[in-house]
């Protein structure tokens, strides 16, 4: 006797819901196994390299002008670290994996100074460090495609969760929670 088409306890094939833009304010569809595959091939255009970088780049601005704050220094390390992931593992700018480890170095002085005396003011060799990554990371955005920045900020985001739970690799830098101290300028 034949098997019946519709088994019991089968599930029915049920489409994937892919956010098309990776979260680049694109709304949610149901997309086929080869739309997702061509929009995370597809390079990302000006206006999403521009929205990228928006944060980031005003976040420098803000901190060029001497008013940095815990949340803009947060902006620039997450560019700085997807930046650097792009660099190290997807070969991207990969000849900047300095400029990227100077910028981190600087992060972590900055965070550091924040903690020991309350002001976010920038040295003139921190603000050229981060000026200089967020421009290599400004020509990353122009080479690479939608699913190797997605894969960048998987990346930095699992790296991120797991120092936080105490699973830092070897010479992670792991900031804790804000202190008490005011985040205005000291």
């Amino acid at each position: 006797m034949p098997r019946s088409k519709h088994r019991p306890g089968r599930k029915s094939h049920r489409p994937r819901t892919e956010r098309m833009g990776m979260g680049m304010g694109m709304e949610s569809v149901t997309a086929t196994p080869l739309q997702i595959a061509t929009n995370r091939a597809v390079k990302l255009n000006d206006d999403e390299q521009r929205g990228v970088l928006f944060n980031p780049r005003a976040a420098f601005n803000e901190f060029r002008a001497g008013r940095g704050s815990l949340g803009l220094w947060m902006h620039l390390a997450d560019a700085i670290n997807v930046g650097q992931v792009m660099a190290a593992n997807l070969g991207l700018a990969s000849n900047h994996t300095g400029t990227f480890a100077g910028a981190i170095d600087a992060m972590r002085a900055v965070h550091d100074r924040f903690h020991t005396c309350g002001s976010w003011t920038l040295r003139a060799v921190e603000l050229e460090a981060f000026n200089l990554a967020l421009c290599v990371h400004a020509i990353q955005l122009q080479l690479c495609s939608r699913g190797e920045l997605g894969a960048a900020y998987t990346t930095v985001a699992n790296r991120a969760r797991g120092a936080l739970a105490g699973n830092a690799a070897p010479g992670t830098y792991v900031c804790g929670a804000p202190s008490n101290r005011s985040e205005s300028n000291a």
